[in-house]
């Protein structure tokens, strides 16, 4: 789980990421190899949590009507429910 790519310096960084930098105070902590990678495994359970709620609930739709499925928009971090014929 540990990213391809290391850290890059301040200097290097673009304006974006400089900003984020300062703003979470990151030179104030010493973040360990085994931090990242319980901070990654934890973003990984989240997002593998979302999508096993999505189907949970595209799963008890169907079991409730029969005619109401779970569709997605343009982002697939909100689902939305149409009739099927939609």
């Amino acid at each position: 789980l540990n990213p391809k790519t290391g850290f890059i310096p301040y200097d290097k960084q673009d304006p974006h990421s400089q900003r984020l930098y300062l703003a979470s105070d990151y030179a104030s902590f010493d973040i360990m190899p085994e931090h990242i990678r319980r901070s990654r495994r934890s973003y990984f359970a989240n997002i593998l949590g979302f999508f096993e709620f999505r189907r949970k609930l595209e799963y008890k739709a169907k079991m409730l009507t029969g005619d109401i499925c779970i569709g997605v928009s343009k982002s697939p971090w909100y689902a939305t429910i149409h009739t099927c014929d939609a």
